[in-house]
C-alpha cells in the first residue's frame, strides 16, 4: 500500500519545490535510508519488535523532515544567487 503512495509523494515534492528533481531526489533519499536500516537489522541480527518498528518509523520521519529542510533552503540559496548575491553567500558557506 505504501508503494501506492510513493508517486503522490513524488508530485507533492515537485509541486512544493517546483522541480521534479527535488520530489525524485527525496523519494530516493527516503529508500535508502530505510534499505540501510533494515540492512543493519539484518546484519545485527536483531529481532523484529514493535519497538523496532517505532525505531524505523522514527527515521523515516526525520528523514523525510530533513529531506525537505535541506531541498528548502537550497532553493533559497538559488533564488538569492540569482539576485546577485553570489559572493556573499560562497564566504557565508564555506
Amino acid at each position: 500500500m505504501a508503494w501506492v503512495r510513493l508517486p503522490r509523494n513524488l508530485d507533492l515534492c515537485a509541486y512544493r519545490f517546483r522541480q521534479f528533481a527535488y520530489g525524485l531526489g527525496g523519494i530516493i533519499a527516503l529508500f535508502h535510508d530505510v534499505t540501510v536500516t533494515y540492512g543493519a537489522i539484518s546484519i545485527l541480527n536483531l529481532e523484529y519488535s514493535l519497538s523496532l518498528l517505532a525505531v524505523i518509523l522514527t527515521i523515516i520521519g526525520f528523514s523525510i523532515n530533513d529531506t525537505i529542510v535541506i531541498f528548502d533552503r537550497v532553493r533559497g540559496t538559488l533564488r538569492s544567487e540569482e539576485r546577485g548575491h553570489y559572493i556573499g553567500l560562497q564566504h557565508e558557506h564555506q
